[in-house]
């Protein structure tokens, strides 16, 4: 409490500790002796329950705004859309992604890619809640088909987000360059 002593140590160890201990206590206790504490009947405040769903609103929220960037764009302050001079016409563009940068993005860009990561989170719900045994055929054909849908959407179309990000990537030329580099480390291993 008022003073740690090593491992293995007593107050009786250490001349003059037990008096200091015991003068420390006996000054602390003195109000108690003079004072006598109140007995109070207080009420705590009632803190109502919170629903399961209010609470899985408020962590997709949260997914969400995590999934966007908020944090990111509150410290660096991201314009909310880029532009970009088209080489041919000479004219400004607007550009709703920041090519070639995977740690930077744009407001609009982040808000659009954590909404396709909901997308496919929702869809991922849907599926697991046509597995309910109280559902019926036709209810459980649609919950199939509308969680797959999503899931597939949402996926394709964070491919198409990272496509936009960084030109070429996964293209064809880079996958079969990529084999083909495999299948000659190989041949030379052996």
């Amino acid at each position: 409490p008022f003073l740690s002593l090593p491992l293995g140590m007593s107050v009786n160890d250490v001349p003059l500790l037990g008096e200091v201990v015991y003068a420390a206590t006996s000054v602390v206790g003195v109000p108690y002796r003079v004072l006598r504490v109140p007995q109070l009947r207080l009420k705590l405040p009632r803190i109502p329950d919170i629903g399961p769903m209010t609470v899985f609103a408020f962590l997709f929220l949260s997914y969400f705004v995590v999934t966007a960037g908020v944090i990111y764009d509150l410290i660096v302050e991201p314009p909310s859309i880029g532009s970009a001079q088209d080489p041919v016409t000479g004219q400004v563009k607007p550009v709703a992604f920041l090519q070639y940068r995977i740690n930077g993005q744009y407001i609009i860009e982040g808000l659009s890619a954590a909404f396709l990561f909901c997308l496919g989170g929702i869809g991922f719900m849907l599926l697991d809640w046509s597995n309910s045994k109280r559902t019926s055929r036709t209810n459980r054909l649609l919950l199939l088909a509308t969680g797959a849908l999503c899931v597939i959407i949402a996926y394709n179309l964070e491919i198409v987000f990272i496509r936009f990000k960084v030109p070429g990537y996964l293209s064809s030329d880079q996958v079969t360059s990529f084999f083909c580099e495999a299948m000659l480390l190989v041949c030379v291993w052996e």
